[in-house]
């Protein structure tokens, strides 16, 4: 799971899906850098870990699903072997903003991208870093098995022409986001309502899941997965 360009696309929603969708029939594993933590090197999350030893989203992984493996670490060709080793059972492993991570081995590249930032084609927003905001240019996207196109909560809008070459021939999905009821609680006083965003990816958009188009192309990998599966054991 990742993006071409710095800043927040929706990556971690869809990567909650992908949980949802494959740990109840796979020993499941999300591997992540753990940005801003206050900890460096490999770490597992456990019933004492805090968001400061492994960062807000992991910690919000392993809040939500207590029955995976949430690890951490920076350098990931280094800490898949060590999540292997402490966890054996692991049969799948979402690596979270890792599509550039090239010399990690997948078996499925999801990309997902802000709308706006696609048609939006600044000088400034469509170069490398760090004039622009791109981590890579739109050109990788050849790697991407699919694209999920993040609109947010904006009316959807077609890829301008001198772009739609960098997505052609690939599965390209709608998304966008939708309010929900958000309640922040501090220093002890009383929750306080507040809006908040569940920008989750596909075609008909609910606040827990993505399109049935969607579902049908991830799923179309599960039987590789179970294959591998039954031959390891």
């Amino acid at each position: 799971m990742g993006n071409l360009a710095t800043g927040g696309t929706g990556k971690t929603p869809m990567t909650e899906y992908l949980i949802r969708l494959l740990k109840n029939d796979f020993k499941t594993a999300t591997l992540s850098r753990g940005y801003k933590r206050k900890t460096v090197g490999f770490a597992i999350a456990n019933e004492d870990t805090t968001a400061l030893e492994i960062g807000d989203e992991p910690m919000q992984f392993h809040q939500k699903f207590p029955d995976i493996a949430v690890a951490v670490g920076e350098e990931r060709i280094v800490a898949i072997p060590q999540l292997l080793h402490e966890r054996p059972e692991t049969e799948v492993i979402i690596l979270d903003d890792a599509f550039q991570h090239r010399w990690i081995g997948r078996d499925v590249d999801l990309v997902v991208i802000d709308q706006s930032f696609v048609n939006n084609q600044s000088f400034f927003t469509h170069n490398l870093l760090p004039l622009g905001d791109l981590r890579e240019g739109f050109r990788s996207l050849k790697r991407a098995d699919a694209i999920i196109l993040n609109r947010k909560f904006l009316e959807k809008e077609e890829i301008k022409s001198e772009m739609k070459n960098c997505f052609e021939g690939k599965k390209i999905f709608d998304g966008s986001g939708n309010f929900v009821s958000v309640h922040l609680i501090k220093g002890g006083a009383a929750p306080v309502d507040m809006h908040g965003v569940d920008a989750v990816s596909g075609g008909t958009i609910t606040s827990t899941g993505v399109s049935e188009m969607l579902q049908r192309t991830i799923s179309n990998y599960l039987p590789y997965f179970k294959t591998v599966k039954e031959s390891s054991q």
